[in-house]
């Protein structure tokens, strides 16, 4: 008889125990007692299979649908800050207090926003939404399987892009973007993590889609640090940093410009609130890289940190890319009160600088222990936090320590070492001692110890 693959949906000779297609073991537990055991089934018509991916807010799973016999993605709402599931049940525990009312307007929300995209199931460029519904006393979203590759997984392998390939990827997810925009949403976590390469193997014409708009992201209403602060550093603009308010179509924009941008360089753009202040975004031209002029300029314009200087709309954006002369537009400055800075006044910043950069090295170096920075925090402005170092420390650890300072910590990055223990964190994207807006997110990676570990 034929079994059905918990792994990925293919059958195989059931007096087998290992899956010939994907190397599924048969029976094999899930890798962590809060998710679902495969072979689970909801509603009456939909398998659960193994976990193909997991955030902050969310696990997804490969899933058959036993109705109309295809392969899917079956996400569940899990945010870990909120609620778990004990081994040995289905049904979610919620943790008690503030965090069940913070749960249940998540829940709510997604829902909202699921409907929503269920909308566009017509367009192209975005996965499609087959089904949602409530089970276990929590939301699941029934999506399309998609075969291929994350764009950033593709990068990875293939490494940049060039023009005339990334171009035409960019193109798609902007058209897709701009149906989106007009039925008054936003995506808000567009990186090349959240767009899927469907045909990696034919480089002359890749296909693309959007994934993940992530409305658990405003699932919290203000309630949850790590709910309303997921940003990606070097994709998100300024104003995801500072007002719910002033976001729109550009801000999409800048994260999707961002993306081309790390295509066709293969650097990941500085963080936004960086730029700000000194703005080291350097053109792909001055990279060495071979670039039209006016794609160049398109680009640059769909990235200027400034809402007033930025291309407005999908649709400008993708215009701009195609037309055959463009000009750059300039970022405004901020005007200076006070006119000219006096000459002894620059030279007492160089000097403040200099001493600035001398106990940073001594904080690093541990010199000065880090927690004499909480005696500092009364000097830095309204809403603003200073990073703690996490590397070397438990992730459990390091998040607690980041909350208490009022930020926190993405887990999404997990890499092998031959010198980390698992679960240590062995780097931290921004820097320790770093002066950032509260609720900002810190993108660390985390051991997964030995790749031949058992």
């Amino acid at each position: 008889m034929e079994r059905l693959c918990m792994g990925c949906m293919g059958t195989y000779d059931d007096q087998f125990d290992v899956c010939p297609h994907c190397g599924y073991v048969f029976g094999a537990p899930p890798e962590q007692p809060c998710y679902l055991w495969p072979g689970t089934i909801l509603t009456g018509q939909y398998l659960v299979g193994k976990v193909l991916g997991l955030g902050g807010f969310g696990v997804t799973y490969v899933g058959w649908d036993s109705v109309m016999e295809r392969k899917v993605a079956i996400k569940e709402y899990l945010p870990s800050e909120f609620a778990t599931r004990m081994p040995g049940q289905q049904k979610v525990t919620v943790y008690s207090g503030e965090r069940e009312q913070q749960f249940a307007e998540g829940l709510e929300r997604i829902l909202e926003e699921a409907r929503g995209l269920a909308k566009f199931e017509a367009v192209p460029g975005i996965v499609q939404i087959y089904d949602c519904f409530k089970a276990n006393g929590t939301f699941y979203l029934v999506m399309e399987y998609l075969e291929g590759v994350s764009l950033k997984t593709y990068l990875e392998i293939h490494g940049k892009m060039p023009p005339w390939q990334a171009v035409p990827i960019i193109l798609q997810v902007a058209s897709a973007m701009e149906t989106v925009h007009k039925a008054g949403m936003l995506h808000r976590d567009i990186a090349p993590d959240n767009i899927y390469v469907l045909n990696p193997d034919e480089p002359e014409k890749l296909e693309a889609k959007v994934l993940d708009f992530g409305a658990a992201r405003y699932a919290a209403n203000g309630y949850s640090r790590s709910l309303t602060a997921i940003m990606k550093p070097g994709y998100a603009p300024e104003e995801q940093y500072i007002s719910c308010k002033d976001q729109g179509s550009w801000t999409d924009v800048y994260a999707l410009a961002a993306t081309l941008y790390k295509m066709l360089t293969g650097i990941t753009p500085e963080d936004a609130m960086e730029r700000r202040v000194r703005d080291r975004v350097k053109k792909p031209s001055r990279l060495g890289i071979k670039i039209d002029k006016s794609v160049e300029n398109a680009l640059m314009n769909a990235m200027n940190v400034k809402i007033r200087d930025r291309t407005q709309t999908m649709e400008a954006f993708s215009d701009e890319l195609m037309a055959a002369k463009v000009r750059e537009r300039k970022g405004t400055r901020e005007k200076q009160e006070g006119g000219i800075v006096p000459r002894w006044a620059a030279v007492l910043v160089g000097l403040w600088a200099i001493t600035a950069g001398a106990v940073m090295v001594l904080i690093v170096t541990g010199v000065i222990e880090a927690g004499l920075l909480a005696q500092d925090r009364s000097r830095l402005e309204p809403g603003m936090v200073r990073v703690p170092n996490v590397v070397n420390k438990n992730a459990d650890e390091a998040e607690a320590l980041l909350n208490m300072e009022s930020l926190g910590m993405s887990r999404d990055t997990m890499v092998y070492s031959d010198q980390i223990p698992q679960g240590v964190v062995l780097y931290q994207e921004q820097a320790p001692g770093s002066v950032l807006p509260v609720n900002s997110v810190i993108v660390v990676e985390i051991s997964m110890g030995r790749e031949n570990d058992d």
